[in-house]
């Protein structure tokens, strides 16, 4: 049965060999599809490289709350461009309480400034969201339009989202 890894970084497992090791094995398990999420502007280039040599990698682009706090002037005209100029997907964003000393109210903005794009440009998007419930859904509730998106380490409530 082929199969589809919805989420990895597999760009942060090492040099160049181990990288090709790690999706060889992939392959020869039966993955034939797989989502490589960056977590921030720095990872962008090389995701963006692994996807263009390796066609079953599909690249996600964005910036993951644990780094929002990294952020330089262009980023989101950076991020913007990528996204334009490649099949992508807009990940790994998301909102984190339980990272404690990150600013929750950029975390907030950042998201927000993500999320737009998404609508934007009509992408998925790859959203992680850590105890931050609340806020998600009501910012999610707020949109007109809906955007297909791909929650990432859910551990809400079975009552959050009624089937």
């Amino acid at each position: 049965m082929p199969l589809c890894d919805s989420h990895n970084h597999v760009h942060l497992a090492g040099d160049a060999s181990r990288i090709e090791a790690m999706l060889a094995r992939s392959r020869q398990a039966g993955v034939e599809r797989m989502a490589c999420t960056s977590t921030e502007p720095g990872d962008w280039t090389k995701v963006a490289g692994l996807a263009q040599a390796h066609p079953e990698i599909i690249p996600c682009f964005g910036v993951h709350p644990w780094f929002v706090d990294r952020l330089q002037e262009h980023w989101l005209r950076d991020l913007e461009r990528i996204l334009r100029n490649s099949r992508s997907c807009v990940g790994e964003i998301g909102l984190d309480r339980a990272a404690k000393d990150k600013d929750f109210a950029l975390q907030e903005r950042v998201f927000s400034q993500q999320y737009a794009l998404v609508e934007q440009l009509g992408r998925p998007a790859m959203i992680h969201c850590v105890k931050a419930w609340d806020k998600l859904m009501a910012y999610l509730k707020h949109k007109t339009t809906p955007t297909p998106f791909l929650l990432h380490a859910y551990s809400g409530g079975a009552d959050m989202v009624p089937c």
